[in-house]
């Protein structure tokens, strides 16, 4: 899905939602650099894959830690679970412009 597919999707099923453009980030140290109106709602992606090449988006707090042995725990998917860090810009097939 592009943007605006997920834009009418959301519209489609009544959720709230707002957009806030803004330039790239790559790190949470960089996502604190740019304004955005609600600072209390930063966050930061995990993107994992499984052994058996399933995909996970763990989405938490930008000052919060996760104990991914724990978190291996937590999600299964067909039996037992090896959870990696999957690159975000290779699992979107996006270029860091530096």
């Amino acid at each position: 899905m592009d943007k605006n597919e997920v834009l009418a999707f959301l519209g489609g099923k009544r959720v709230w939602h707002e957009v806030y453009d803004h330039a790239k980030v790559f790190t949470v140290d960089e996502s604190r650099t740019i304004h955005l109106p609600h600072d209390e709602a930063r966050a930061q992606n995990l993107f994992l894959t499984d052994e058996k090449g399933g995909f996970f988006l763990v989405t938490l707090p930008d000052e919060k830690r996760i104990d991914l042995k724990s978190l291996q725990r937590t999600i299964t998917s067909n039996g037992s679970v090896l959870l990696r860090k999957k690159s975000c810009l290779t699992f979107l097939g996006l270029k860091k412009d530096r």
